[in-house]
């Protein structure tokens, strides 16, 4: 019972907790890419990835404090910013300037502050903490259609298009509730006995 019960708890963990956030936007535009990193106030952000594992170089990277682009793959010179040069708050967003469907791809979020930089040296890659899966499409094709045709249902403002703030934390909410509800669970059926155990069956 324990073994069925952890599997699915991790099942549902897994379902609910998938962090991609999915963007569909038109040729063209220039858009956001959200990411927050929760640093403390004492830490300093010293490098930041933005990435595709398509790609072998990667679409933006700040490091020794400062753009580095020796490392930067040629599709995104020129066409990738910070939305805040200072990145306070831990805000690592990114702006990727008029888009074409070479960019569409999934992006991933890295970052390393404060201490945990060492693990750079011994080249281990941080975990990411902003998956978004782009896709961009041609003008010509309906945009904000909503019974089919676009993948992602469309934009129906057609301005720029990120992920809100707001629907990432209403969905970590969620999972969290989620995760200790099952947690709870499975501390109340181990407590129980093998005969209250078969009755609740």
């Amino acid at each position: 019972m324990d073994a069925a019960l952890f599997v699915c708890l991790c099942f549902w963990t897994s379902l609910l907790c998938d962090g991609t956030n999915n963007m569909t936007v038109t040729v063209g535009q220039n858009i956001t890419l959200e990411c927050r990193s929760q640093v403390s106030k004492n830490d300093v952000i010293e490098v930041v990835q933005w990435s595709r594992p398509d790609l072998k170089k990667y679409v933006f990277l700040f490091r020794d404090y400062h753009y580095n682009d020796n490392y930067q793959d040629l599709l995104f010179r020129g066409r990738v910013q910070l939305s805040d040069p200072e990145m306070k708050n831990g805000n690592v967003s990114v702006v990727l300037k008029n888009v074409n469907v070479n960019d569409s791809g999934t992006y991933e979020c890295r970052v390393i502050a404060g201490r945990s930089r060492r693990r750079l040296v011994k080249r281990q890659e941080p975990e990411p903490i902003s998956i978004i899966e782009l896709t961009v499409i041609e003008p010509g094709r309906p945009h904000g259609h909503t019974g089919g045709g676009d993948k992602g249902g469309g934009d129906k403002g057609g301005g720029d298009k990120g992920v809100h703030p707001g629907g990432i934390a209403a969905g970590s909410v969620i999972c969290v509730i989620v995760v200790v509800s099952m947690i709870l669970l499975a501390i109340k059926l181990r407590r129980k006995s093998p005969y209250q155990l078969a009755a609740t069956l």
